[in-house]
């Protein structure tokens, strides 16, 4: 249980954490001349939501700290599924050992009569 302690102490110790993903996008326009330019880049921040797909235009002068967020929120998310195995194994309850009977029916010793549905040992 302490190591789940300790994984809790270390994403709080992280600050501000976000998920998502940034992109850069880039508009087509036109001069007055007629020619082509590229305008950009501007930022997308895109998460989900509430199962729905959500995004937001970051400010060029935020992207460093949006990018900083994320990254933390990769660690997070890695620190919380070690910290899901470790609690599974702890909430394992060890009384749950396999019997001598489960343990010969799961390699096979045992075989199911199609007739009467009883269990005997071959």
């Amino acid at each position: 249980m302490k190591d789940i302690h300790d994984t809790i102490e270390q994403i709080l110790s992280l600050g501000a954490a976000r998920r998502g993903q940034l992109s850069e996008q880039f508009l087509r326009g036109r001069r007055k001349d007629g020619t082509e330019v590229l305008r950009g880049p501007y930022y997308v921040l895109q998460w989900y939501e509430g199962g729905k797909k959500r995004s937001a235009r970051i400010p060029k002068d935020q992207v460093p700290r949006i990018r900083e967020e994320l990254e933390r929120g990769k660690r997070v998310e890695g620190l919380l599924r070690g910290a899901e195995e470790a609690l599974w194994k702890e909430l394992a309850d060890p009384a749950q050992k396999k019997t001598k009977a489960a343990s010969a029916r799961s390699c096979g010793r045992w075989k199911r009569r199609a007739s009467s549905g009883r269990t005997d040992s071959v």
